[in-house]
C-alpha cells in the first residue's frame, strides 16, 4: 500500500473537486463528462446535453512554453472558426478553463450533435492530430450550477499559475534576465561582459554580454550542490545534461587513481667489538630466523616450533604442496618468509586446479645470508621466468574452469584472473593475482618476486661494523634499479622513456643521444652554445651559473640518478630563435620530463653540442626545478633487533638516497627504507582527469571544465589535468595543441572571492 497522501490531488481541477465533494440535492446539479479526442483531432458533443459548457485543459504541467488551442466548429451548419484558447507558461495540468456554451433549444438542451476540429500548438510546434489527445483534455458539464462555478472559481487558476511561475523563476532553469543576475549574485558568479577568442595563436578579448543560456550553463556548475565523490564527479562531467554536454562536447571523462608505487627495503646490520664478532652476531640472528620463522618447503614443520595443532597441520599441508610445485636450484638455501610461501602455495594450488602439470616453478635464490637486502630475510625470491607455453596454458584453462566451493581463497584468485587483463607476456598478471606485490625483471629469463612491495629498491652498504666504526658512522645507500652499476633508477628510466610517448612532435628520438658518463665528459661541460636564460625565465626555470663547478659536482653524483642527452643541430636551432614557439617548445620538454618522473634539468654544452642533464634528484645550483616536489623520496628508520641495555642513542641520519648509521652499542639492527617514486601515475590523494586522445575541447569548454573541477574536488585531493592540457585543448576550435606553460597555468575563475567587509559580490548591473 502506498503510504503517501497528496493533499492537493485535484490540483487546478476545481470542478472535479466540487463534483467529488458536493453532497445532497446539489450533487445532481453538477454533472461532468470527458469528451474523447479522436485520431483526427475531432471532438463530438452529443445531442440532448443540458445547459452544456465546454472546458479545455492541458493534460500535463506546462513549463516555460505556451500551449495554444485552435477550435473550428464543423457541425451543425457551416464550418466556422471559433476564438482560440491560450494557456500561458506554467499552466497546471487539469486546470480546466471554460471555453464555450453551445446553442441550445427548448428545455435548454442541444438539438443536434456539435462537432469540433481541434489544432494544438505547443510553442512553435504543431502537434500531430493523432497526438492531440496526449496534450489536452476536453470536458462538458451540464447544468447552470456549473456555469456559476465557472464565474466564481476561474480566477483560482490564474493565482495558481502565477504562483507556479514565481516559484519557477526563482530556480536556475526557470530564471531569466535579472532573475539570473540575482542568482549569480547569490553564488558570487557574475555575468560575463566579454568573450575570449583565439585567432592566429593569439587570444583576443571582445566586448559581448553573455546570453541567458550561456550564463545559465555556467551557474549550473555551482547549483545544485553535489558531494565531491569520484562517481558524483564523473556523473557531473559525463551525464547527458551536464554543463559540458550542453555546449556540444561528447567525449567521456575518466578519473584515474592508480598510485605511484611505495617500496620498502630492509637491511640487517650487526655491530660487534671486532669484525668477526659482528659477523657471528648477524649470522646467528639469520639462523634464528630460519629455525623459528622462515619456511623450508623441502622439510617438515620442525618439532621445536611451538604451534597449535590446527596451524601445524595447515602448514605441513602447505609444505607438502610446495615440494610438489617448486623446484629449488641445487645448493641454495630453501627458506623463505611465511607469507612468501603462502603466495607460492596459491600459485601451486592454482596450477593443480587447472591441471597444468608443466607449471613447476624453479627457485634460483631464496633466503641468502650473503646476498643483498632483498634476500637476507627471505622476503624475496629469484625465479626462472615463466615460459610462453606455461602462460598460454593458464590463459586457456582459465576460460572454462569452475570456481572451487571448498577453497574460497583460490576461488577469489580464479575470479580475479577471469576478469583481469592477461595479455602481457611476462606473467605479471598471474603472479599479482596470487599475492606477489613485487614482480621485477632482473636479467634475461629471471624474475624477482615478493609478497612485499619491494619494487626495484635495494639497500646497499656494510653488513657488519666494528664498534669503533659504528660510533663514527657508516654509510648506507638506497638504489631504485634492479641491476647494479649505472643503470637508471625507476623515476629516471620512466622519464626518459617519455621520448616514445609525450615528447614534443619536433623532438624525435633520433634528435638526442646519451652521453657517456665519463670523467672527460664532466670536464667538457661548458655554458650552452646559445642564450637560453630568457627562455628559461619564461617557463619558470633556472640554470647553473658556474658550469665548471657544476661539472665537478655532477661527477660526484651516483651514475644511476642522472643522464646527459646531447641534441642534434635541429633542436638547437628550434631553441635559438627566441620566439614564442621556442618558449612553448622548451616548456613542453620540461612538462614532459617533470610529469614522467624527472626532478631537475639543466642545459649545458659538451664539445660545442647543446646537451641536457636530466636527473631524478636535484642538480647542483639548480635544485628540483621541474616541480615543487622530488620525483623520488626516501624515508629512513632503524630499530634495534638485539642489543644490550646501555647508554647512548641509536641514530640514522638519512638524506635522499643515503643514510649514515651510528650505533652506541653492540648488537643487531634492522635498517628500513620507505621509498616513493613518481613515474607518471598518481600520488596519494590525487585525481588525474583524462580524456581520449582524439577528444577536442574548445577554450570556452576548457574554462568550464577547470571551473567545474575547482568546484567539485574533495578536500585534500589534488586535481591533475596535465594530460588534458597537453593533448585535448584546441584553441582555434579545430586542432588540438599543447597549452603553453603560460596558458596552462591560468584560466578565468567564474566564482569571485568574497572578502569580509566588502558586501555581496558581484554587484548587480542594471539591465538595459
Amino acid at each position: 500500500m502506498d503510504g503517501t497522501f497528496d493533499i492537493d490531488r485535484w490540483s487546478g481541477d476545481f470542478m472535479g473537486q466540487h463534483a467529488d465533494t458536493i453532497a445532497g440535492p446539489l450533487s445532481s446539479t453538477l454533472r461532468q463528462e470527458e469528451l474523447i479526442v479522436n485520431a483526427r483531432g475531432t471532438v463530438v458533443l452529443p445531442a440532448g446535453s443540458y445547459a452544456p459548457l465546454l472546458w479545455i485543459c492541458p493534460r500535463d504541467d506546462l513549463g516555460d512554453v505556451t500551449l495554444r488551442v485552435e477550435v473550428t466548429q464543423t457541425a451543425p451548419g457551416r464550418s466556422q472558426r471559433l476564438d482560440g484558447l491560450k494557456f500561458a507558461p506554467y499552466s497546471e495540468r487539469d486546470g480546466f478553463l471554460p471555453y464555450m456554451s453551445p446553442t441550445t433549444g427548448p428545455g435548454d438542451k442541444t438539438l443536434t450533435p456539435f462537432q469540433f476540429q481541434i489544432v494544438v500548438r505547443k510553442g512553435a510546434q504543431v502537434i500531430p492530430l493523432g497526438q492531440i489527445k496526449n496534450h489536452i483534455k476536453v470536458r462538458v458539464t451540464n447544468g447552470r450550477f456549473a456555469k456559476l462555478m465557472a464565474f466564481t472559481q476561474v480566477e483560482t487558476l490564474r493565482v495558481r499559475r502565477l504562483g507556479r511561475e514565481m516559484a519557477a523563476r526563482r530556480t536556475l532553469m526557470g530564471a531569466a534576465g535579472n532573475g539570473l543576475d540575482r542568482i549569480g549574485r547569490e553564488l558570487a558568479v557574475p555575468r560575463l561582459d566579454d568573450k575570449i577568442e583565439v585567432k592566429n595563436g593569439e587570444m583576443l578579448v571582445r566586448q559581448e554580454t553573455e546570453t541567458d543560456a550561456a550564463y545559465r550553463r555556467r551557474l549550473g556548475i555551482y547549483r545544485p550542490f553535489s558531494m565531491p565523490t569520484r562517481n558524483a564527479v564523473l556523473d557531473r562531467l559525463n551525464n547527458a545534461n551536464s554543463v559540458l554536454r550542453q555546449t556540444g562536447f561528447k567525449s567521456a571523462f575518466d578519473v584515474l587513481e592508480t598510485d605511484n608505487p611505495f617500496m620498502i627495503g630492509f637491511k640487517i646490520v650487526a655491530v660487534g667489538e671486532t669484525a668477526t664478532a659482528a659477523r657471528r652476531a648477524r649470522l646467528n640472528y639469520l639462523a634464528y630466523l630460519r629455525d623459528t620463522v622462515l619456511i623450508d618447503a623441502a622439510a617438515n614443520v620442525p618439532a621445536t616450533r611451538h604451534l597449535p595443532k590446527v596451524q601445524r597441520t595447515r602448514e605441513q599441508a602447505m609444505r607438502t604442496r610446495l615440494r610438489g610445485g617448486l623446484r629449488f636450484k641445487s645448493g641454495i638455501e630453501r627458506s623463505m618468509a611465511p607469507w612468501l610461501a603462502v603466495a607460492f602455495d596459491r600459485l601451486v594450488r592454482l596450477a593443480d586446479r587447472l591441471n597444468i602439470t608443466t607449471a613447476k616453478w624453479q627457485i634460483l635464490q631464496a633466503q641468502d645470508d650473503g646476498s643483498d637486502s632483498r634476500f637476507e630475510l627471505g622476503l624475496a625470491a629469484r625465479i626462472k621466468a615463466p615460459t610462453a607455453a606455461q602462460l598460454r596454458a593458464f590463459r586457456t584453462k582459465l576460460r572454462s574452469v569452475r570456481l572451487p566451493k571448498n577453497d574460497p581463497e583460490l576461488a577469489g584468485v580464479i575470479a580475479s584472473l577471469k576478469v583481469s587483463d592477461n595479455r602481457s607476456n611476462d606473467g605479471a598478471w598471474l603472479f599479482n593475482a596470487c599475492g606477489f606485490r613485487t614482480f621485477q625483471s632482473l636479467r634475461a629469463g629471471e624474475i624477482l618476486v615478493s609478497h612485499a612491495s619491494f619494487g626495484p629498491l635495494n639497500i646497499s652498504g656494510p653488513n657488519t661494523m666494528t664498534f669503533e666504526d659504528s660510533r663514527l658512522g657508516k654509510g648506507l645507500h638506497a638504489r631504485l634499479n634492479n641491476n647494479s652499476g649505472s643503470a637508471p633508477d625507476l623515476a629516471l628510466k620512466n622519464a626518459l622513456a617519455a621520448n616514445t610517448r609525450n615528447w614534443p612532435n619536433n623532438l624525435e628520438t633520433g634528435s638526442m643521444q646519451t652521453q657517456a658518463q665519463t670523467s672527460a665528459a664532466f670536464n667538457d661541460i661548458e655554458p650552452p652554445t646559445i642564450d637560453l636564460e630568457g627562455l628559461l625565465k619564461e617557463v619558470g626555470l633556472k640554470g647553473p651559473t658556474d658550469f665548471t663547478h657544476f661539472g665537478k659536482a655532477l661527477s660526484s653524483y651516483p651514475r644511476h640518478v642522472f643522464r646527459i642527452l646531447v641534441f642534434e643541430d635541429g633542436v638547437t636551432d628550434a631553441l635559438d630563435d627566441q620566439s614564442d614557439d621556442a618558449i612553448d617548445f622548451l616548456g613542453s620538454i620540461a612538462d614532459t620530463l617533470g610529469s614522467n618522473g624527472a626532478s631537475s634539468m639543466a642545459f649545458v654544452s659538451i664539445k660545442g653540442k647543446l646537451a641536457l642533464v636530466v636527473s631524478s634528484i636535484g642538480l647542483p645550483q639548480v635544485g628540483t626545478n621541474l616541480g615543487p616536489r622530488r620525483s623520488s623520496d626516501f624515508f629512513w628508520n632503524v630499530q634495534a633487533v638485539s642489543a644490550p641495555n646501555g647508554s647512548g642513542r641509536l641514530r640514522l641520519a638519512g638524506q635522499g638516497t643515503r643514510a649514515v648509521l651510528k650505533a652506541p652499542k653492540e648488537g643487531v639492527y634492522a635498517v628500513t627504507c620507505l621509498a616513493y617514486s613518481r613515474i607518471g601515475k598518481t600520488d596519494p590523494f590525487e585525481w588525474r582527469i583524462t580524456l581520449p586522445r582524439d577528444a577536442k575541447l574548445t577554450y570556452p569548454q576548457y574554462e568550464i571544465l577547470m571551473n567545474m573541477l575547482s568546484r567539485m574536488f574533495p578536500v585534500g585531493v589534488e586535481i591533475n589535468t596535465w594530460d588534458i592540457r597537453r593533448h585535448n585543448v584546441a584553441l582555434d576550435g579545430r586542432t588540438q595543441q599543447a597549452l603553453s606553460p603560460r596558458l596552462s597555468r591560468s584560466y578565468r575563475p567564474f566564482k569571485r572571492s568574497r572578502f569580509h567587509g566588502t558586501g555581496d559580490t558581484p554587484a548587480l548591473l542594471p539591465r538595459t
